[in-house]
């Protein structure tokens, strides 16, 4: 795995795609359809050459993808009653939603009825930006080798984090006159990171990287990340000489070896340096290498700090994936002298096991394969940053088992239906549907995940401060009770206008609720509880019981400073 990848989407663990179920016979017909026109938003001109995605989580798990023709017309036919996710890409411009203008403030789903043909999904693509400066050293000359992070502050897996930004330039080392370029960059506010030494040696390799002596720094030149200052990106819009001066520091070497449980060596091992979780600090980086065949590895030049090094052996699955080898971590703290000696058992983690039933709701029930139990971790010392879902399997009886669980994590299930969502979790006679296990414990049986049809929702429109129909808009949904906002919630939900500009919230289980529309809303800022907070005063309260659906008719709020 990259360090150059995208945090959010690795700590999230989310479960891989399903299988698509049979149509029954009294299923809506495919008859529906969505065309549209791919522009560039500059010139108006068509892109024949972009690639327009559609992707469904109610109907299909394989997105369908469609090529335009030489007027930028393209189209998908045969489409089911549902809510449909619609992106276009080019090269040389911004990826972006249908309806969507400035990442990351999102798109518009689509929600399309039986036998509708959708005839206005036209996606503007934008010019994409860059930013490119100079790094120096403590004397004013250039400092080559060096790697450049772009990174975005935004809450990810419980607290606000550096997360590297998705552009297809995320980081860049510096040429010999110390200058870097980052290209493809979206619009919004980016801190820059340099990173030398293990941090910046090539992924998924054993070279070293003989450039050290500095610690990393932030942009304007600080060691400290609460001096970190953001740079502010437009549409298009490059940013040049945002050039600043290393921070001098020694580092050090770390050396160990990746073993069994047994204490046999472990080929070819992925060892992860990353900074530990524990401290809960903003900052992001990880240095990945392979150990050799006698197991040993080496970080060279690592600077001071606390750290959790990961390890990964071999598959206990065919599914091919990290979260389904074997896995052990070991905490350090690096003070500038070497470290050697260092040993990483690896093996097998825990699992859980139980059952899934459903409620008297009297709806047909999902199939097996739709329902994937996949325990999500809430801290990631000693669960991995990152390698994706652990082995999971629902059989025929509706029994379960997920494999290779390490550390607290919360039980969570992918149903891969807009009917059923989780009523309840319990262990026992115990009542874990939010309450985190602690895996390192050992196996986690007698676990009964119950399925309801009974699900509230919230759906209405928004109007701006004239009374007009508000175009673009995001409604959060969240527990009027502080203590039930916390990371990982159930009771938080972004929604979102479709088509026709109505938005609809489903999932929620019964609660007391605060309703709140924005113009927009920054990444993942909505399942903040500080940002929660701010909102109070400006939402509408909702109750929530089973089965309701609910209709409200909410007035754009302006955005809390």
């Amino acid at each position: 795995m990259s360090r150059q990848m995208l945090l959010a989407a690795c700590v999230l663990m989310v479960a891989a795609p399903v299988a698509a179920q049979e149509t029954p016979q009294d299923a809506p017909k495919a008859t529906a359809s969505i065309v549209g026109l791919v522009t560039a938003a500059d010139t108006g001109r068509p892109l024949r050459t972009a690639v327009v995605e559609l992707l469904s989580w109610e109907v299909m798990r394989v997105p369908k993808t469609a090529k335009p023709d030489a007027q930028g017309r393209f189209e998908f036919t045969g489409l089911v009653p549902g809510r449909y996710q619609l992106t276009a890409s080019a090269e040389g411009y911004l990826r972006l939603e249908f309806g969507q203008t400035r990442p990351p403030e999102p798109g518009r789903p689509i929600d399309l009825r039986n036998g509708e043909k959708f005839e206005k999904a036209d996606i503007a693509l934008r010019r994409p930006a860059a930013i490119e400066g100079r790094l120096t050293d403590e004397f004013g000359d250039p400092a080559p080798g060096i790697l450049v992070q772009l990174s975005s502050l935004d809450f990810v897996a419980g607290r606000k984090r550096m997360v590297p930004a998705t552009t297809s330039g995320i980081t860049r080392l510096t040429d010999d006159r110390g200058h870097f370029r980052i290209f493809g960059v979206q619009p919004g506010d980016y801190y820059l990171t340099a990173f030398c030494g293990a941090f910046a040696a090539p992924a998924n390799a054993r070279e070293r990287n003989d450039f050290g002596g500095f610690i990393p720094t932030y942009y304007p030149g600080t060691a400290d990340i609460s001096g970190a200052r953001p740079v502010r990106v437009g549409f298009g819009q490059d940013v040049a000489d945002v050039s600043f001066a290393l921070t001098p520091g020694r580092t050090a070497g770390i050396e160990g070896r990746v073993v069994t449980r047994e204490g046999q060596p472990v080929s070819g091992a992925n060892v992860w340096l990353v900074i530990s979780d524990r401290l809960g600090s903003p900052a992001f980086a990880i240095a990945t290498i392979l150990a050799g065949s006698d197991g040993t590895f080496t970080f060279r030049r690592v600077p001071p700090g606390s750290y959790t090094i990961q390890a990964f052996g071999k598959q206990v699955s065919a599914a091919g994936n990290l979260g389904a080898s074997e896995f052990g971590w070991l905490p350090v703290v690096a003070d500038g002298a070497n470290m050697a000696g260092l040993v990483i058992p690896v093996g097998e983690g825990t699992a859980a096991r139980g059952k899934v039933v459903f409620d008297d709701s009297g709806a047909a029930p999902p199939t097996p394969r739709d329902v994937h139990v996949q325990p999500r971790p809430i801290g990631f010392d000693s669960s991995p940053v990152g390698g994706g879902p652990s082995p999971s399997d629902t059989r025929a009886d509706w029994t379960f088992e997920v494999r290779n669980q390490t550390g607290l994590r919360i039980v969570q299930v992918d149903t891969a239906s807009p009917v059923w969502s989780v009523k309840q979790i319990k262990r026992g006679d115990e009542d874990i549907t939010d309450e985190p296990i602690n895996f390192d414990k050992g196996d986690v049986n007698d676990v009964q995940i119950i399925l309801t049809t009974h699900n509230p929702s919230i759906a209405g429109s928004v109007v701006d401060a004239d009374g007009k129909p508000a175009g673009r808009y995001s409604v959060i949904v969240f527990a009027a009770d502080q203590s039930k906002c916390t990371f990982p919630s159930r009771f938080i939900k972004l929604g979102r206008p479709n088509q026709d500009g109505r938005f609809k919230v489903t999932g929620l289980p019964p609660e007391n609720y605060l309703v709140v529309a924005l113009p927009a809303v920054n990444g993942s800022e909505w399942q903040d509880p500080e940002f929660l907070e701010t909102l109070r005063s400006l939402a509408t309260p909702v109750t929530l019981s089973e089965d309701d659906a609910k209709t409200i008719d909410l007035k754009l709020a302006r955005r809390p400073r």
